[in-house]
This record gives structure tokens, sequence and C-alpha cells, in this order.
């Protein structure tokens, strides 16, 4: 067992003990969770003005969302991706979350107004 002088850590055949912690987390500013900010549909709606599908003039959500796959899917990851909202279905409740999410998707959604980083929003639309 060695010992690294200026640390109380003990490995052992010169492994790391925790080879995780040497990976940089980028998703999070200081590693911890953040609370959802939580905002009526209709608030996120004038806020951050989701545009309409140009590829599709009848789809859901009033012609605003856009579809998983395809052509509709290329265009969404086109965009910034702080304007990429994600409609999805978690436990019988359905909300629209930002980022590109890919587990529980519905659809996405793309606004005019860029998302702050800083904070995190869960919108109920059910």
């Amino acid at each position: 067992m060695k010992t690294d002088k200026n640390s109380s850590t003990h490995t052992t055949s010169g492994a790391q003990p925790n080879p995780e912690s040497t990976i940089p987390d980028t998703n999070h500013n200081d590693g911890r969770l953040k609370t959802p900010a939580r905002i009526s549909y209709e608030r996120w709606l004038e806020k951050y003005r989701p545009i309409p599908n140009p590829l599709d003039l009848n789809a859901t959500f009033d012609g605003r969302m856009f579809e998983t796959y395809g052509a509709e899917l290329e265009f969404v990851c086109a965009q910034s991706p702080s304007t990429i909202w994600t409609l999805v279905e978690c436990d019988g409740k359905i909300r629209i979350c930002q980022g590109l999410h890919f587990v529980n998707r519905l659809g996405y959604f793309v606004t005019e107004i860029a998302a702050n980083k800083d904070r995190y929003f869960s919108i109920k639309a059910d």
C-alpha cells in the first residue's frame, strides 16, 4: 500500500481510489443540483416565445412542437442549445424542460429567447 505524503488517501498498486473524480464535471457550475424554477405554460409562452414549426404546419401545441426524428430533429439540433426545450413524460406527468433530452421525450420546442443557464425550468404542460 502506497501513501502520498501530501494526502491522506491510500492506494494500492498505484491505482486511483476513485477514478471518476478525475473526470471534470462540465454540466454543473458547482456540483450541486439545481432546484427547478416553476413557471406556468402561459408565462413560458410569453417570456421565451417558442417559434412555429416551419416543417409541419399542423404540429401540435398550436404548431410549435417539433418531432423527435428526421428533418424536424435535425432542425432542432441545428439551433442554439440554450433555445431548445424538450417535452417529456415522467411518472404520468407532462413537463417542458430546458435543453435537448432523449429519455422520455415526446417532442421539442425552439424558442426565440434563450434560457438562462443558471436556472433550470420545469413547466407543467398537461
